[in-house]
């Protein structure tokens, strides 16, 4: 169903605030039930946490993460605590109920683009584009397309059903000899933002496939108003290098503490990978 607290959902992380807000599919956790000051918000297609809200009390937050948190996460077999937020309190705050634990950091930055990819561009003429739509789905589920990994998982984890999906997403595939081999995928989608998650196959890489689609999901996100969200960290330099070429620009960059970034939007963004002893 989610929560309707505006304080703890942020546009500006719209892969956290779409599972918060029950449209997105995906795991959360809340200090309290009834009257929530603090939200942890889990993503299968970012791979980390977003944290939202306000410490109260540092032992409580403490007791909430060590006791709700992280033992909701080891279910999952995930064994580190991968989180970013966007407060300047917060962080300072996290960061001090973490100060006796082991943390590494890596730059991470956000684009933005509303407005269709300039250019022409094709793939080989043995790859086809396909729109992810209710056509595609029957023929997905007939196994008459071989999914290879790359859609059914993405799918499941991020949205309720197909019907969910498709009302509020968007998703195109390139198709090899009846096989999914690259996919972009609207991982999440708040107030018409929509979060960008984008793969192709190792062994069809440097065809222009990441290039064509994108440029068709962003032909899509102009028909339904959507403005396209592009994460990445600092050592995918290849994700980098596509958001650029496609006209996507940098509003954010997410960087350590100590270091500030003139001429960002923020500088409050702060991205850590937090190891348990």
């Amino acid at each position: 169903m989610g929560i309707r607290n505006e304080k703890l959902l942020d546009e500006k992380s719209p892969s956290y605030a779409s599972i918060l807000s029950g449209i997105a599919k995906g795991d959360y956790w809340l200090d309290d039930e009834k009257e929530p000051t603090l939200a942890v918000a889990y993503s299968y297609c970012v791979g980390g946490c977003g944290v939202t809200g306000v410490v109260d009390q540092k032992e409580a937050a403490r007791d909430f993460f060590e006791h709700t948190v992280f033992p909701a996460l080891k279910q999952r077999k995930i064994y580190e605590f991968e989180f970013s937020t966007e407060d300047d309190r917060l962080r300072e705050q996290l960061l001090s109920i973490f100060s006796d634990k082991d943390m590494e950091w890596e730059n991470e930055y956000s684009y933005r683009k509303a407005t269709a990819v300039k250019g022409e561009f094709s793939v080989p003429n043995e790859y086809e584009i396909k729109k992810v739509d209710c056509s595609f789905f029957r023929h997905l589920y007939s196994g008459r397309i071989k999914d290879n990994g790359m859609l059914k998982e993405r799918l499941k984890q991020s949205w309720k059903d197909e019907d969910t999906f498709l009302e509020n997403s968007i998703a195109y595939v390139a198709i090899y000899e009846s096989a999914i081999v690259g996919v972009i995928f609207g991982s999440a989608q708040y107030k018409k933002y929509i979060t960008v998650d984008i793969e192709t196959e190792e062994a069809h890489r440097g065809r222009k496939i990441a290039t064509v689609l994108t440029k068709v999901f962003m032909d899509e996100c102009v028909r339904k108003g959507y403005t396209a969200q592009w994460d990445h960290v600092e050592s995918n330099q290849a994700s980098a290098a596509l958001a650029k070429k496609c006209g996507f620009e940098l509003f954010e960059k997410r960087t350590p503490i100590g270091h500030v970034q003139p001429n960002m939007e923020s500088d409050s963004y702060f991205y850590y990978r937090y190891y348990r002893k």
